[in-house]
């Protein structure tokens, strides 16, 4: 059987990423008046050498081109609780010229690959994803979050665009007071 996918601002997804997706831009249009700037998306295998099989089915990046800090928090917190994996990727995250972007992949729904699948168990272990496995210190990074999937946030679906922005606002001001300004994005970046 032929993989089924649609098309989610010209890339492809499973209708129930695209779906989530288009939940996620809607939350960010409403609390930063910003949408999702997708680079890279799905059932792409071997399109982006450096992220190996991960983009083979459903899986994202996002450019962070023109964001401020609050908004690329606020958009890894949107994902995180629209229940995808979600980690922002500073300038030079491999080591070897990497660009700045967010990378996320559903947290085990949707259609995975085996390497999407894998980066899924270190994000809810609280690590960042990469072969470095080291730890997982972005917005977000509650075990609540840890655990959330699409069909969690579906239903909490009682949750009014009030309460979002505020659950998602409190998480970022929370985490940014916990961080103490120890060196987070929110506060590196100009």
């Amino acid at each position: 059987m032929a993989t089924e996918y649609v098309l989610y601002k010209g890339y492809k997804f499973s209708s129930v990423a695209a779906e989530s997706l288009a939940e996620v831009d809607n939350n960010l249009a409403q609390v930063f008046k910003i949408s999702l700037n997708i680079i890279q998306g799905g059932f792409n295998p071997g399109g982006v050498e450096a992220s190996g099989a991960v983009h083979d089915k459903d899986a994202i990046d996002v450019s962070t081109i023109y964001l401020s800090d609050v908004q690329i928090a606020g958009t890894v917190v949107t994902l995180r609780m629209c229940g995808w994996a979600a980690w922002y990727r500073p300038p030079n995250w491999d080591g070897v010229g990497g660009a700045e972007h967010i990378h996320a992949v559903p947290n085990r729904w949707g259609m995975l690959s085996t390497a999407a699948y894998n980066q899924t168990t270190q994000y809810r272990a609280g690590t960042n994803g990469l072969v470095s496995r080291g730890p997982d210190n972005q917005l977000g990074s509650t075990s609540q979050y840890r655990l959330m999937t699409w069909a969690d946030y579906k239903e909490s679906d009682t949750m009014t665009q009030a309460d979002f922005t505020t659950k998602l606002l409190t998480a970022l001001n929370d985490r940014h007071v916990q961080e103490a300004c120890r060196g987070c994005h929110m506060c590196r970046r100009n």
